[in-house]
């Protein structure tokens, strides 16, 4: 069993959705982005700040994720899955009661 390796940058289920959405339809302008993810201008700035920061998304006219993104956000999701396998196969937790 390896280490989780969960990317920090799209633990944010904001940035996750914004990346999500650009999968899906490829590059946007912001106001389109903006409208379909629901996020106020400030929160737009923010998210696309912290994942250009990154290098998943490429902010210009449009904003596009970028291989880099589209590789993290692949990465990202074969981990979650994994641990969800593995939290299946568990099957409860294994942790010790609290003691009293």
């Amino acid at each position: 069993m390896g280490t989780p390796s969960l990317e920090p940058v799209l633990h944010n289920p904001v940035r996750r959705r914004l990346c999500s959405a650009l999968v899906l339809t490829g590059a946007l302008d912001r106001a389109t982005l903006q409208r379909l993810v629901a996020l106020p201008d400030a929160t737009l700035d923010e998210h696309l700040a912290a994942l250009e920061g990154a290098g998943y998304v490429a902010v210009s006219d449009v904003v596009r994720l970028t291989d880099t993104g589209r590789s993290a956000l692949v990465t990202d999701e074969a981990e979650r899955d994994r641990l969800a396998r593995q939290l299946r196969e568990t099957g409860r937790d294994q942790s010790p009661p609290p003691q009293a």
